[in-house]
């Protein structure tokens, strides 16, 4: 194979992933490619929105001084 064509085939493809990237809203996928360019991430950024929802209301339960056994919060997440 030519490797100039070779070369042009690269550059079309970058050219794609460059514009896939920027259509994207998908922020967990976006952290992923983040993580792949060698930034670091915060883990809150990869975690699912539901998972972040259950994190914070287990904050707030834990700030009015609701406590819940370690068996049923573990259960709930399997």
């Amino acid at each position: 194979m030519n490797r100039s064509f070779v070369c042009m085939d690269i550059q079309a493809e970058k050219i794609s992933l460059i514009q896939w990237i920027a259509g994207l809203s998908d922020e967990n996928l976006i952290a992923k490619i983040r993580a792949l360019r060698g930034e670091k991430t915060d883990w809150w950024d990869e975690l699912g929105e539901a998972t972040k929802a259950d994190i914070e209301e287990g904050i707030g339960e834990l700030n009015r001084g609701e406590k819940h056994a370690y068996e049923d919060v573990v259960s709930k997440h399997r």
